[in-house]
């Protein structure tokens, strides 16, 4: 059986947020974990996230970091070929996705077509994202459709810097705008 997990299960597991033992039960009979290389970039700032907004001492940020280094050390790459990426700009259209999560999604949907669908467990702790996974015919690895965790957000304290903005055009969040004195 193989895993293709996206960045929230990485950071989940990686940075031992909240559902993360059950998380490594589960993946601990699997046979490969699988993510695309962009799923690296996000880890890294949900890495750098949890430090800021959790205010980390610098012990335990490099502790963070070393198994965020470890835990993608373990994890096989999945190829994003053109139709790979052709097949993402489809699927955040269809799904209404931001960029990465329809990689993610385009990506499980290339491996799942080379290792079968009964080989493939989908392992994702975002609500839209699962919505649009089980629509292409992923299979939740966790068994339930996982609550989103935000792996962004400050898990202890902290004040949400995105808490005050409105998203633009497509759905990035924007500075709130201040009136102009004349």
């Amino acid at each position: 059986m193989n895993a293709n997990l996206d960045s929230s299960a990485l950071a989940v597991l990686a940075l031992k947020q909240s559902g993360h033992i059950e998380l490594a039960q589960r993946l601990s009979a699997m046979r490969e974990l699988n993510c695309h290389a962009f799923g690296y970039v996000e880890l890294r700032l949900a890495h750098w996230r949890s430090t800021k907004f959790n205010a980390l001492n610098a012990d335990d940020a490099a502790k963070n970091l070393e198994a965020v280094e470890q835990l993608w050390r373990d994890v096989n790459l999945i190829e994003l070929d053109p139709a790979t990426i052709r097949r993402a700009g489809a699927l955040s259209q269809l799904h209404q996705l931001r960029a990465y999560d329809a990689v993610h999604l385009a990506a499980a949907e290339s491996l799942q077509r080379d290792v079968g669908k009964k080989f493939l467990r989908w392992f994702c702790f975002d609500a839209q994202l699962n919505q649009a996974a089980a629509a292409i015919g992923l299979v939740d690895g966790l068994g339930l459709r996982a609550e989103f965790t935000p792996m962004f957000a400050p898990a202890k304290t902290g004040p949400n810097p995105d808490a005050n903005r409105s998203p633009d055009k497509l759905g990035r969040a924007q500075a709130p705008q201040t009136p102009v004195q004349s």
